[in-house]
């Protein structure tokens, strides 16, 4: 691809300048001060904490869920090329899929870096900026965290229990919260590039971050932009992932991976699904496989393994892993800004707003067609080599099935792109011994998928449905030769494919039989939340702490396709067709148009019972409770009660239950059926 080459040149440039700029950083940067020097914090300076997984603001508050505390800077370390990679390498994070993570090859898009906390799904993880729900980036209501203006994160943290009842819906499994550092102050920038060891895999990275007191320092101004791409690499470019090592059963008497058949590596693996030049699967020559085109022969199975369906090599049957995409091409570009004003001693307002904007493209796996999707060949196909025609006369067989992966004509190719807009302002403040804030969200994300070299199936049937035209005895596709003039029109340019043999296709007929999968969806989220907390009445153990609030939220989507598979595909003209069958091999995706309003008041309690006691240095409960109404639904309620205890200094007991929900996403809600066909790797 003609952008990841001059990316590439670009990167080889730039790993040069990383190095020099990296060097003049250490050299210029200052020694830091003795920690006994540093100037004791008064509690005044410290000022109130606010812990994620609670909306309590206490000094000295611990929350009852769990909370990892990543500063970005120790994360950046981890993986310099990008914030959320360094996330993705904690063990909370295992099952987060991003562009070096998945292939997509079944066709469901999880664009970019979307975090999924303890593996149940990314819809199931709450993403919030500045303890404030991040608007969603694809119409799936996932978070490309990618978007965020990393170079000003101070930090992230992650709560590893459902907070439901804290912050809304979907924190099932967690949440996730960026923290900026809204008082930075200075100028600070990034120049980095490399490639791998191997030449390509090219990278570079642009940013540039300040921030700056006005105004006599009642206001503060702070920005970045930031500009990244990574050119990707395909398996084949890994001997280690090219036709890796497969796990299979070793003596084939049980089930694979049991104690009776242990599971064994080979190399160069093969699955018996199909072939690359197309194998027999019915019909009179069963099992029969197009080496090339005119050129057959018996299938060679190679040798048989513990598990049924793989061999190893030499073996006819295919690999697929080399042409899937090991790292996506990614681009990544932010512009963010933001200025807060001090009203008065006790209240600040802000406004900011952040622009980004995504890029990934990677290769999926080719067409395929095997057991189920096989392809139909008729009898008289003028491509059917001779003996194994009479063959098919004889039997009385009207056709045969071909199970064959399309190889020669290239990897199914994804481009995705997301332009994503998140606006916000608000206003905080203090009064006596309660703080408030009010925080509104807008959130506007267009959301572009493009999927070629995939098959259009009822052009594939017309163009592989072959016959002699007795006119003028050229070879044409069946439907051109309709009596109807609508079926000729409506399969007009077809041209007859050969798909006996690896590479017999030729190129006008893989270009008449392959398309574009589309499809566009722009989401729209308008969020108010208003929140109250502080200390209510002094108990002996401390002061008991309260938080209350009220949250409303609309969300708007609007998605269209060319693929939608509830549109009937005209089928007229063809044989061999369901008159169900969707429009293309891959992917198609149903239309969706929806809009849902939610309201939702919460509250939250922590009591504390003991403090310095014996076996009970502290001793704390916390309740919260959440009631929500959808627009769609109804109401639902949410909860969580749970405590800590520290028996000793030093040891820590922490116990908490809680009812917790994901809410069904627009897509969910108002699209129709959809397919994506899947593949095995």
């Amino acid at each position: 691809m003609a952008y990841e080459l001059r990316a590439l040149k670009v990167c080889a440039l730039m790993a040069s300048a990383s190095v020099l700029g990296l060097a003049a950083a250490a050299h210029a940067q200052p020694a830091a001060p003795a920690a006994a020097s540093a100037p004791a914090e008064t509690e005044a300076e410290v000022g109130q904490i606010v812990v994620t997984g609670s909306r309590i603001s206490q000094i000295g508050y611990q929350a009852t869920t769990p909370v990892t505390v990543a500063p970005a800077v120790e994360l950046m370390k981890s993986s310099p090329t990008a914030l959320a990679d360094g996330l993705n390498k904690l063990p909370q994070f295992v099952g987060s899929s991003g562009p070096n993570k998945q292939s997509n090859v079944f066709g469901t898009p999880t664009h970019g870096n979307i975090l999924n906390l303890r593996g149940i799904g990314p819809t199931r993880t709450l993403i919030l900026l500045d303890g404030v729900r991040a608007s969603p980036t694809t119409y799936q209501n996932t978070v490309d965290v990618n978007l965020f203006p990393t170079l000003l994160v101070q930090r992230v943290d992650v709560v590893t229990a459902g907070a439901s009842s804290v912050y809304g819906s979907d924190a099932v499994s967690g949440v996730v919260n960026f923290v900026l550092d809204t008082k930075f102050t200075g100028v600070k920038g990034v120049v980095q590039g490399g490639v791998a060891s191997r030449g390509d895999n090219g990278n570079m990275r642009l940013g540039l971050a300040g921030g700056t007191k006005l105004m006599g320092g009642r206001a503060h101004l702070i920005g970045s932009i930031d500009f990244n791409v990574s050119n990707g690499y395909l398996n084949r470019d890994r001997p280690t992932v090219n036709r890796a090592g497969i796990g299979v059963g070793s003596t084939g008497v049980g089930a694979a991976g049991t104690a009776s058949n242990p599971i064994v590596q080979i190399s160069d693996g093969r699955a018996n699904f199909a072939t690359f030049g197309g194998l027999a699967t019915s019909g009179p020559f069963a099992n029969t496989n197009f080496v090339s085109p005119g050129v057959y022969g018996p299938l060679n199975r190679g040798t048989t393994t513990g598990s049924p369906t793989f061999f190893a090599a030499p073996s006819d049957y295919i690999y697929q892993g080399e042409f899937l995409s090991a790292g996506a091409f990614t681009r990544n570009s932010t512009a963010f800004g933001r200025f807060s004003y001090d009203l008065d001693d006790n209240t600040t307002a802000y406004v900011q707003a952040n622009l980004a904007r995504s890029d990934i493209g990677y290769h999926g796996y080719p067409n395929l067609f095997f057991t189920t999707t096989v392809l139909p060949i008729y009898s008289g196909n003028p491509y059917i080599p001779a003996p194994l025609q009479a063959q098919l006369t004889a039997s009385g067989a009207p056709s045969f099935n071909v199970a064959k992966l399309f190889s020669e004509l290239g990897p199914i190719r994804t481009n995705e792109r997301v332009s994503n807009t998140d606006v916000r302002a608000g206003v905080s403040g203090k009064l006596s011994t309660f703080r408030w804030s009010l925080d509104y969200v807008h959130g506007d994300s267009q959301y572009h998928f493009k999927q070629g070299n995939q098959f259009n199936l009822a052009k594939l049937n017309a163009a592989t449905d072959a016959v002699i035209d007795p006119a003028t005895g050229n070879i044409t596709c069946r439907p051109l030769l309709s009596p109807d003039p609508g079926v000729r029109a409506l399969y007009a340019g077809c041209v007859p494919m050969n798909i006996l043999g690896f590479g017999a296709a030729s190129p006008a007929a893989a270009a008449y039989a392959t398309d574009f999968s589309l499809y566009n969806a722009i989401n729209v989220v308008n969020d108010v939340t208003a929140n109250v907390s502080g200390d209510l009445f002094n108990l002996p153990a401390g002061p008991v702490a309260a938080s209350v609030g009220a949250e409303y939220r609309t969300a708007t989507l609007n998605l269209k396709t060319n693929s939608d598979p509830s549109t009937p595909v005209n089928t007229a003209g063809l044989r061999g067709i369901s008159p169900n069958t969707v429009r293309y091999y891959l992917t198609n995706v149903a239309t969706a148009r929806g809009k849902q309003n939610v309201k939702e008041a919460f509250g939250e309690l922590a009591v504390p019972i003991l403090k310095d006691q014996p076996f009970a240095e502290r001793l704390d409960l916390n309740g919260a409770y959440r009631l929500t109404d959808y627009s769609t639904s109804g109401s639902v309620s949410t909860w969580k009660l749970g405590g800590t205890w520290t028996p000793v200094d030093g040891l820590k007991l922490r116990a908490t239950r809680s009812r917790d929900i994901r809410a069904p996403t627009l897509f969910d809600l108002y699209a129709g059926a959809q397919f994506a066909q899947g593949s095995v790797n």
